[in-house]
């Protein structure tokens, strides 16, 4: 069965997008929204200056005016939300005018607030891990989705973001093996329309079973392998054997690096277990 080709275009892209969580990567526009959030804050600050200024302007009447000019109302109105809101019906106009700042006030400040969250939130979504990008960026720049400015799309990949947050990507051998040996392992996705090709599928599990087996085979292999390189090592010859327990522990960190996403702090913890359990061994004797 052949799939049918798509408009090229955005119904193409979103196609493509569509078709791997991983490749739901957009930008962030960083210096448009802070521009837009700045626009906010300063409009918020020039309703703040303004209601101030009101704020001066009664406190002023309310030192300055004679009994009987309405002084008391603006008084209560200062000092009790019913009064304010009646004399608001009633249309006194100094008091008309506060209302509509403070329901503009209350508008903006909402829209401002919202805007910060959201850019936090935002900001704590991650960078396309490398794979991810280097297929979306094959896509845009092979099929041509778009004209006019939408092209600059990836003209600054540092402003891109993956909606998908498990974007740590795969470890280095997992990358080493998809990039070297990727040929053999990839699979056509037979979802795909034919023009979509060269885009291969690459099957996770079938990488990630290769990846344990050799996990498992250098594991052993350090750990075995230590133990009986340090027990054939003779006991008085302690010099070599603690540049036997140098060499295996940083075989061992290496390891780790290439076939794990671990942290630093978590690779020198593991290494210094792996260190101590060699250590014991400095003081094992060798067999006569």
């Amino acid at each position: 069965m052949t799939i049918p080709e798509y408009l090229s275009g955005f119904a193409e892209f979103s196609h493509f997008i569509a078709s791997d969580d991983v490749l739901s990567i957009y930008r962030r526009f960083e210096t448009l929204s802070a521009r837009n959030n700045l626009y906010l804050q300063a409009e918020l600050q020039y309703l703040e200056f303004q209601l101030n200024q009101l704020d001066e302007e009664d406190a002023l009447f309310i030192k300055t005016a004679a009994p009987g000019s309405g002084k008391n109302n603006v008084e209560e109105a200062a000092r009790l939300w019913e009064s304010f809101s009646a004399q608001v019906d009633a249309g006194i106009d100094r008091q008309v005018k506060r209302m509509v700042l403070i329901k503009r006030i209350r508008e903006l400040m909402k829209e401002y607030e919202e805007s910060l969250l959201r850019r936090s939130q935002i900001l704590s979504l991650p960078k396309p891990n490398p794979q991810s990008l280097d297929a979306f960026t094959s896509f845009f720049y092979t099929k041509t989705p778009f004209l006019g400015p939408s092209y600059e799309l990836l003209s600054s990949s540092g402003s891109l973001l993956s909606l998908k947050l498990d974007t740590e990507g795969p470890d280095r051998i997992s990358t080493f093996i998809q990039r070297y040996f990727g040929y053999y392992l990839a699979v056509p996705d037979p979802t795909r329309p034919p023009s979509w090709q060269p885009l291969y599928y690459f099957p996770a599990r079938r990488i990630a079973r290769i990846v344990a087996c050799l996990s498992i085979f250098i594991s052993a292999l350090l750990v075995v392998g230590a133990i009986l390189t340090l027990y054939y090592i003779p006991s008085t010859e302690i010099g070599k054997r603690v540049a036997a327990i140098g060499a295996f522990t940083t075989s061992f960190a290496v390891a780790v690096v290439s076939l794990t996403n671990a942290r630093r702090g978590e690779v020198f913890g593991v290494t210094a277990a792996y260190a101590a359990v060699l250590a014991v061994f400095l003081s094992v004797p060798s067999p006569s």
